[in-house]
């Protein structure tokens, strides 16, 4: 989803990305830098937490990162003139 966003908006939008747990009451929300450092952390965080093992996190995000490049090259096949625009950067 992160590459989806960034060929979007880019990996470092204005202020950073801010992250917020609405399931939380009065949770703080935390601001990366950018849509990888994101992906980052959600990954470690889920290493600490014992959800999943390092090598388990590698295979979701190299898979995530596919299919983020078909789903931006779909698009921008759909909308061919988006490229000229500089609509779908990958």
């Amino acid at each position: 989803m992160a590459d989806v966003i960034k060929a979007e908006v880019g990996d470092t939008p204005r202020g950073g990305v801010e992250i917020a747990l609405k399931s939380i009451t009065d949770a703080v929300p935390m601001r990366m830098h950018g849509f990888d450092a994101w992906v980052k952390e959600v990954s470690y965080s889920r290493t600490l937490g014992g959800v999943h093992y390092r090598f388990s996190n590698e295979a979701r995000q190299e898979l995530g990162h596919r299919a983020a490049a078909a789903a931006t090259g779909l698009m921008a096949a759909l909308d061919p003139g988006a490229k000229a625009r500089n609509h779908w950067r990958r």
